[in-house]
């Protein structure tokens, strides 16, 4: 991967963590419970304007921007605890998200931003490479980016 690449990826993990407060979102230790399927809903924002919104079990976890968009599958982790989706803003951006689903904890939201050279021109594909490592790029095979993060 790039140096540069790298940097810009790991100086956004480093600032979703910071911004995340002290209080742990997912405890560590053994498996979850199985997530079940999540589900991409229109939601409207105002003045017209709609966005994507990611529904899991019944609840809304993830509420896009205006005009942002899913495009990717919703990957879930291997232990349940998150779920890692690619989202496209409405001027091209897009962004990495993870959202850590944890029992009794409210739904945490980490966005990485991905560089427009590491924009794919066709397919999204997110895969998760770990319990807290997330790879994007135009297939699973390909990753373009690839975000990591820790929990305090």
């Amino acid at each position: 991967m790039d140096p540069v690449l790298r940097w810009v990826v790991c100086a956004a993990a480093l600032s979703a963590a910071v911004g995340a407060g002290s209080r742990t979102a997912v405890a560590d230790g053994g498996p979850a419970a199985p997530l079940g399927r999540a589900a991409v809903r229109a939601t409207a924002t105002g003045r017209g304007a709609t966005a994507d919104s990611v529904v899991l079990r019944g609840r809304r976890v993830w509420t896009g921007r205006p005009g942002e968009r899913v495009v990717s599958r919703i990957a879930p982790s291997a232990r349940g605890d998150a779920l890692a989706f690619a989202v496209r803003g409405p001027g091209g951006a897009v962004a990495l998200c993870v959202v850590l689903v944890g029992e009794g904890a409210p739904p945490h939201v980490m966005r990485f931003p991905v560089p427009e050279r590491a924009r794919p021109r066709r397919g999204h594909a997110v895969t998760w490479l770990g319990s807290r490592r997330v790879a994007y790029g135009p297939s699973e095979l390909q990753p373009a980016v690839v975000a990591s993060w820790r929990l305090r």
